[in-house]
């Protein structure tokens, strides 16, 4: 046993303190006053902890298991302490980092990306909004600079869609934290096998977190697809069958990474039909530089020729 909560009146609390206390030695259970807490439920008690050497905690600073119980004040700082700090740090070496399909797929699978989905399936994002957007903004950023491009009109949106149907599979929190606390609250009542009253986020029926952030990527890709001209939507629409993007989410290979990143680039330039320039770092430090033009008529790169010096790569004419 670790960590552990009891709630109730401080009468069957001592008792229990008292049990655990007299039993647990013989079971292999020492208690330690001093990491244990004591909180009252009703923020306007001014009583003090009833068990010697044990910490009075606030109602509204209570937390559980690395989870923020309490007011909405703490609960924004509690997360942004744990999510924004170290996430940061990691963002910026990912964003120096010479492999851009390596640093991608880094970014879309570690980072602080786990992280970001505990506080999404414990705590309600209403009190964390603001944390959730700066997290979420410093993602952008960083993708931004591993990609080099600012992603102008609907790109950045179509990016942050699932990679089964053409994005880059960069998730905002702001959209995905609602579905995924409510899978959190059905899975956990069945755990409980208890019946409880439906928080005001939460559907009164189940839907796997999966599945919710599934039908928000479809959600997003047929706004994007409404918003863009013809020829754009049949181009998203043509792009959105089983495999077709995965060459995004597939492992980084070993072939020499200046050839990787080469395809890579084209592929994004195929992926989000764009007339960019994405710069990135080769493994001596210099800097290689892509352009990639699409055929107006056909929406299909056209054939060219790459040209790699020590000191840039061009894709020349139309790719």
């Amino acid at each position: 046993m670790d960590d552990g909560g009891i709630v109730g009146s401080p009468e069957l609390l001592q008792k229990v303190w008292d049990i655990l206390k007299a039993e647990g030695p013989c079971r292999g259970l020492q208690l330690n006053p001093t990491k244990c807490e004591w909180s009252w439920l009703n923020p306007e008690c001014t009583l003090p902890c009833p068990l010697p050497d044990v910490a009075l905690v606030p109602t509204g600073e209570i937390q559980m298991l690395g989870v923020p119980l309490g007011a909405d004040d703490f609960v924004e700082k509690f997360v942004e302490n744990k999510l924004l700090a170290n996430s940061i740090k990691v963002m910026s070496k990912l964003a120096a980092f010479d492999d851009t399909q390596s640093a991608m797929y880094l970014l879309r699978l570690s980072c602080g990306i786990v992280r970001a989905n505990h506080f999404m399936r414990t705590t309600p994002v209403p009190q964390w909004k603001q944390v959730a957007s700066k997290f979420d903004t410093h993602i952008r950023d960083t993708v931004s600079q591993i990609l080099g491009t600012t992603f102008p009109g609907d790109s950045y949106a179509q990016a942050c869609i699932s990679t089964k149907i053409e994005g880059l599979g960069i998730r905002r929190v702001v959209d995905h934290a609602n579905g995924a606390f409510a899978a959190s609250w059905h899975e956990s009542q069945r755990t409980a096998m208890e019946a409880w009253n439906v928080p005001p986020l939460c559907n009164a029926e189940y839907v796997p977190q999966m599945q919710a952030s599934a039908s928000t990527d479809a959600e997003s890709l047929e706004t994007i697809i409404a918003r863009a001209s013809p020829r754009d939507a049949q181009r998203l629409r043509r792009n959105d069958v089983i495999h077709a993007n995965a060459w995004i989410s597939s492992l980084p290979s070993s072939v020499s990474l200046i050839a990787r990143s080469t395809n890579f680039y084209i592929f994004l330039f195929y992926l989000f039909y764009a007339q960019y320039q994405f710069i990135t770092k080769t493994r001596n430090k210099r800097y290689a530089t892509f352009r990639a033009d699409t055929n107006p008529h056909t929406g299909r790169f056209k054939s060219g020729r790459v040209f790699t010096t020590p000191t840039h790569i061009t894709l020349a004419g139309s790719v």
